[in-house]
């Protein structure tokens, strides 16, 4: 494609890109990119239709392929804006730092006031506090005729660029960005949720493992360390991943629809307790459907690193009664203060406020208590601390509740060639440290409103005792 010209004949039917991101959106990418190709087949240089099927390639994780559109895109027509940025971000989830530095760059050059690439250049690499990007995100942070998801996304870099040197103004800057994100947060629905799980949930007989795939379900509130541990294991050759599926959550609410009981769909859980064999059967067929798993998969374990999968652990043992899940725990303050200062754009309403994500772990917490003893060996908990302190170690005991032999590889995560899609590429880029360990000690008087809905700081050490302990086994 070198010699690649545009081509101003028209295709061969009429391309609709609203439909083809409804395609996307609903996960339909293999009927997205079959409706792509014949127009691609009569009008091979349209832009819009190479860009719409890097999309496709990309969902259906053939990485290299969209990264190759994308790439030439960038060559033929440099100030594609919308190509250019989706080809710098995807060379960042994939670890091409330099090469996705110049592509923000150039995205730059052709145009100052393109907010993404400023954003983009940032995340990559921290600015100093005077410097030319610094000073594009506090005037576009400042600049009302931007929407308010931008200006919030510019806040949030911005607090990150100043944080290092000046703890107060950052921390002004992450409340601002919270405050211009809409947010909600259901404290009853949480809490009733938690109780059908606890009502309808019992210590289930011995039983052999379904014939469905070896799955591992890696849980635990958001930015508790769940991705640093999926790309650490994807580093062994014996592991796979379906990534942050909905998969689980999809079958729990078709088996609930299903039930045929009325009275249990306020109560979350309850239409479990009388499941019948079909509709667990029913709910078998609808995860493997959702993830895309054939059965046997091509290697042993097959990892879903779903956060909010914690709240259905008691489901997926009904369904797949041969799976596991390993819990990751990371001090809570640390992961409250990492959720309200991370930018989610829609995703986490309850994270603009810190008493909503004191609530949210507190009933994150409340719902393990519950399974620890209900799913019993299968239920592993994992310590952040000791993951980044005792790397060797945590990964030998991992791999072996795994069923899988020790694979030096893994304590490399940043050697990943996998593309880390979650809010914490950069981090798991950098390496194992242990630079997320006790930040919450510079804003321990701003989370006030966290510590409080955590139920304060006798919660708090009987938290730090479990992790205490984890720690020295």
């Amino acid at each position: 494609m070198s010699a690649l010209q545009p081509c101003h004949a028209p295709a061969a039917g009429r391309f609709d890109i609203a439909r083809h991101h409804a395609l996307i959106d609903a996960g339909r990418y293999v009927t997205a990119l079959r409706a792509i190709q014949p127009l691609l087949a009569a009008d091979p240089a349209n832009p819009a239709l190479l860009e719409a099927a890097s999309d496709c390639y990309w969902h259906l994780e053939r990485r290299d392929r969209s990264v190759h559109i994308l790439r030439t895109l960038h060559e033929h027509w440099p100030a594609r804006q919308s190509a250019a940025l989706r080809f710098a971000a995807r060379l960042a989830t994939l670890g091409a730092q330099d090469e996705a530095r110049a592509v923000f760059e150039d995205i730059l050059a052709r145009d100052p006031t393109c907010s993404a690439a400023v954003l983009g250049l940032c995340g990559l690499r921290r600015p100093a506090p005077d410097s030319p990007e610094t000073q594009l995100l506090r005037e576009m942070s400042t600049d009302d005729s931007r929407p308010a998801a931008e200006r919030a996304a510019l806040h949030t870099a911005l607090a990150k660029v100043l944080r290092p040197h000046d703890a107060e103004a950052a921390f002004v800057h992450f409340t601002t960005s919270n405050s211009l994100l809409a947010g909600g947060h259901d404290p009853d629905k949480i809490d009733r949720r938690v109780a059908s799980q606890r009502r309808c949930y019992t210590v289930p007989a011995p039983q052999p493992p379904h014939a469905a795939p070896k799955l591992a379900f890696v849980v635990g509130p958001a930015r508790s360390g769940t991705t640093l541990l999926e790309t650490m294991l994807l580093q062994h050759p014996e592991i796979a991943s379906i990534g942050e599926s909905p998969a689980l959550q999809t079958a729990f609410y078709a088996c609930r629809a299903a039930s045929n009981d009325p009275a249990a769909i306020p109560h979350v859980h309850d239409w479990t307790a009388g499941a019948s064999e079909a509709l667990i059967d029913q709910g078998r067929t609808t995860f493997m459907a959702q993830a895309r798993l054939q059965t046997p998969p091509p290697e042993p374990v097959v990892l879903d690193k779903m956060p909010t999968d914690s709240f259905y652990l008691g489901f997926a043992r009904m369904i797949l009664p041969g799976s596991r899940a390993i819990f990751m725990l990371r001090h809570p303050l640390d992961v409250g203060l990492s959720m309200f200062t991370t930018h989610f754009a829609e995703r986490h309403p309850y994270t603009r406020q810190l008493a909503w994500i004191g609530h949210m772990l507190r009933r994150t917490y409340d719902s393990l208590e519950d399974y620890i003893p209900k799913l019993g060996p299968d239920l592993r908990l994992q310590s952040y601390r000791a993951l980044v302190t005792q790397p060797e170690a945590q990964l030998r005991d991992i791999l072996d509740f795994l069923g899988l032999p020790w694979e030096p590889r893994c304590l490399m995560p940043e050697a990943s060639d996998t593309a880390i899609l979650t809010a914490s590429s950069l981090q798991v880029r950098q390496g194992l440290n242990t630079d997320g360990l006790g930040k919450w000690r510079q804003y321990e008087a701003e989370l006030a409103p966290l510590i409080a809905a955590l139920g304060g700081w006798d919660w708090i050490a009987q938290w730090q005792a479990r992790d205490d302990a984890l720690q020295s086994a």
